[in-house]
């Protein structure tokens, strides 16, 4: 019994010291990511504005309330357009990309050449399902955008996009282009 009793403290010791960790704190690395947009914005001269400007400048990004960067490159064809209040298919050319100096490309599908199949990724605005599955920031942007053949540059903070960067806390930056809305 006194055997049995040793084994168990000591294996709560073990367990006690194994668990603790030597890295950095969550709030830590909330910290190193804004840290990481503010290098980004201020190497790349973006002028961040708190309401959707009438005219975009070349480096305005409007910061929605979530905490999206969205920059509209392109207004595209108005007269293909979503509503909000619909559901609609709308496939999306992508490139992702690190936010440091070089914009390491983590993901291209910008043209049929970029892809297995050669189509866009498909995405259901309005369908709560794809905003989870591809990041509430992603969705917010094509809301943003509405447009067919309109192009924005954004800047998502891991809080809005999908597992793969929130349960990391890595803010990435995306170009994306709506080729088709059905």
């Amino acid at each position: 019994m006194k055997k049995t009793t040793y084994i168990l403290i000591i294996l709560a010791f073990l367990l006690t010291f194994s668990a603790c960790n030597k890295g950095e704190r969550y709030s830590d690395l909330q910290k190193k990511e804004e840290n990481i947009i503010k290098e980004y914005i201020d190497r790349n001269n973006i002028q961040v504005v708190e309401e959707i400007p009438e005219t975009w400048g070349a480096n305005t990004y409007y910061k929605t309330p979530s905490g999206l960067y969205f920059h509209l490159v392109a207004e595209g064809d108005k007269n293909v357009t979503i509503k909000k209040s619909a559901l609609f298919t709308v496939y999306l050319w992508t490139i992702e990309h690190e936010l440091d100096e070089q914009k390491t490309v983590l993901s291209r599908k910008w043209e049929p050449a970029d892809t297995f199949d050669g189509n866009p990724t498909k995405f259901r605005y309005g369908d709560p399902y794809y905003a989870t599955m591809y990041g509430t920031g992603l969705y917010e942007a094509i809301g943003l955008m509405k447009n067919k053949n309109s192009v924005a540059k954004i800047i998502v903070p891991s809080f809005l996009n999908t597992d793969k960067y929130s349960d990391i806390l890595k803010a990435v930056g995306y170009e994306l282009k709506i080729a088709v809305i059905e």
